[in-house]
């Protein structure tokens, strides 16, 4: 199974378990509390997840020069961007390709959690134009302070007129997702674990810091 179709396994898991109804809190701020206050699942609840995932394997972490080269189309002008690995591939590098290769997919889980977030008065954004050769050039602002972290960025206005960004890559937005449009935290995932542990990475994606 490659990227792809475990990006797209998992968007498939999250949108079949998505809660149809509104959100069960009426703020961001008492949904992040929910969260944070989740107890653990019990020990047999993990017996029972490990059991139902043992027939699972979990992707291995990619081998650092076993990726292929691709060519990044920009939506905002058009040109093409050439991704090609090479033996001196540093993690930033390696990051801009597997970005460069997947990033419809990442568009997608943005597209995903829009309704939830506008319910919470968010509007969500992708802006790949650090991936682009030429637009990149041209990036000041908000992303400039960032730029070599990451090549993707989410871009979050609210209804106050504050805007923030912050780098994310597709785990990041995959578990944004999970914690916008789903209300059954107790349940582990299989490539995340509890959703539970990883408030640090909502927080920041969000520029939320509640006590």
């Amino acid at each position: 199974m490659n990227g792809r179709q475990i990006v797209a396994l998992v968007i498939g898991t999250l949108a079949a378990g998505c809660a149809s109804g509104p959100p069960p809190t009426h703020s961001l701020e008492e949904r992040l509390n929910d969260l944070k206050n989740e107890p653990q699942p019990s020990e047999s609840g993990w017996f029972d997840f490990l059991e139902t995932a043992c027939c699972y394997a979990p992707p291995a972490s990619p081998i650092r020069y076993d990726i292929q080269a691709c060519t990044y189309l920009c939506p905002q002008c058009g040109r093409k961007t050439l991704y090609r690995p090479t033996h001196s591939l540093t993690l930033n590098q390696y990051n801009s390709i597997v970005n460069a290769s997947r990033w419809k997919e990442c568009q997608q889980l943005v597209e995903q959690m829009q309704p939830a977030a506008k319910t919470y008065g968010l509007h969500l954004s992708l802006d790949t134009r650090d991936l682009c050769s030429f637009c990149s050039k041209k990036n000041t602002g908000l992303m400039a302070a960032q730029k070599g972290m990451n090549n993707l960025y989410l871009i979050v206005r609210k209804q106050d007129g504050t805007v923030t960004c912050n780098s994310c890559n597709g785990d990041d937005l995959t578990i944004l997702l999970q914690f916008l449009t789903t209300t059954d935290w107790k349940q582990p995932t299989r490539q995340y674990g509890i959703l539970r542990n990883h408030v640090p990475t909502i927080e920041r994606l969000l520029n939320l810091h509640f006590d």
